[in-house]
Order: C-alpha cells, then structure tokens, then sequence
C-alpha cells in the first residue's frame, strides 16, 4: 500500500512539473521567440533535475520506508541521552552540596555547643569570682608594686601596722559615709568603690586616680624609702571604702 502510494505521489508530480513548464500562456508554437524557448528549456531541465530527486527520494522510501522516522527516533534517543546525562551530572552535584550542607551544619552545631560551654564556664567563672575585702587590698598592693618595679623599686613590703592604720581609716569613712583622711598620717590614699565587677577592676580605678596626683604618687608610692605597703578595704553595703598607706617603717 505505501509503495502504490508513493508511486502514485512521484506521478502526481511529474504531472505538475511538466504542466508548469509547458503551460505557454495560450501562444501557438510558431510564435515562441528564441528567448521564450531557452527560458522554457532552462525550466525543462529544472523540472528534470527535481523529478530526479523526487524519484530518488521516492525510491529509498520504497526501499525503508522507515529509515526518516528512524532518523528523527535517534535524534530524539541522542537528545534524550543527552538530558540524562545532564540530570545525572546535577544529582552528583546535587549530592555534593548536600554533603557540604551537612558538614557545615555539623560543624556549626559542634561550635555552638562549644560556644554554650564557654558561656556556662565563662558565667561560672565570674559568679565564682567574688569581691571580698582581702581580695581588694591584694589587687591594689600588687598593681601598686608593679608600679614601683616600672621605676627602678622593689615590690612593696607588706606592712602589717599600716594595713590596721589603712583599714581604721576604712571603716571610719564608712561610719561617717564619706572620705575621711587622718592627719597622723603621710602617705595616705583614698577611694570609694562600687558597682566593680572584679577586684582588679577596682584596682585598676584606684591607682589610676590615685596617679592623677603626680606629685603624692611620687613622694609616696614610688619614693625609694618607702618599702612598705598596707591596704584597708571596708565594704559597706555597694560600696567598698579603701585606704592605701605608704612608709618606711612597716
């Protein structure tokens, strides 16, 4: 059936072919020019080359007749490969980055624990850090004496009798609630403390004002003769009241 067909199609053509070619437009034959007459030999040959082609056409389709649509299903297998290999390539990358998601999740997680754990150590650390009175005098004692080592001294010696004069002093400007300063006294410093959240803190504020008199903090914490040292510290509700004495004599 598809050979009378195309049989059929290839006759079909010719007959159109030759009819265009020979169609003269209703002039007799004795009136053609020469003109006129290779013009139409020049369709003839062109209409000879096509029937040729159609012909040839027309007999590999009589010999596969599948052999176009086989042409297009293997374009179409190519393309198809084609697609499947692209979606295979995206589901390895796919894979990748699901992979490296995970382990930066992984790792955050890891380093928010350990952040948490900092800040339970951290919390602990500083409520363990308690401000007591003793730790106030120590801190000052120490910065004071790194001071002095900066300019050429030794460390100040504890003073025993200056620690009780120093924290006398304390606890009577914590009765009166003011700074108090002791005639008898030479080298005396002062200060009031609150709402420090360690007692170096505090020390660092106290030397710090205490530095400010150029003059006292010369002629007393950094003047060679005066090798000893006593702290008082007196705390009083929020605040810690300090006194600091400085002599040769301890």
């Amino acid at each position: 059936m598809k050979k009378v067909t195309a049989i059929s199609l290839l006759y079909i053509l010719i007959a159109c072919v030759f009819l265009s070619v020979f169609s003269c437009g209703g002039k007799e034959v004795g009136t053609v020019t020469q003109a006129e007459y290779d013009a139409l030999k020049a369709q003839y040959t062109a209409a000879q080359a096509q029937i040729t082609d159609l012909q040839a056409k027309v007999a590999a389709a009589l010999v596969n007749p599948g052999a176009l649509l086989n042409d297009e299903i293997n374009s179409f297998k190519a393309k198809i490969t084609e697609l499947g290999n692209t979606v295979t390539d995206l589901n390895k990358q796919n894979t990748s980055l699901t992979q490296e998601k995970a382990s930066i999740e992984a790792k955050y997680a890891d380093l928010l624990a350990k952040n948490q754990d900092l800040g339970k150590k951290l919390a602990a650390a500083t409520a363990a850090q308690q401000i007591t009175e003793e730790l106030v005098e120590n801190a000052i004692l120490k910065l004071l004496s790194q001071e002095r080592v900066k300019a050429g001294l030794p460390e100040f010696l504890p003073g025993p009798q200056l620690h009780n004069q120093a924290l006398t002093n304390s606890r009577a400007m914590a009765a009166q609630g003011k700074v108090v300063t002791n005639p008898d006294y030479l080298n005396q410093e002062t200060f009031m403390a609150a709402y420090y959240n360690s007692p170096d803190a505090i020390a660092r504020a106290a030397v710090a004002i205490w530095k400010l008199d150029v003059y006292e903090f010369e002629h007393g914490t950094l003047l060679p003769v005066n090798t000893y040292g006593g702290v008082g510290a007196y705390q009083s509700g929020d605040i810690i009241f300090i006194t600091y004495l400085t002599a040769f004599f301890p």
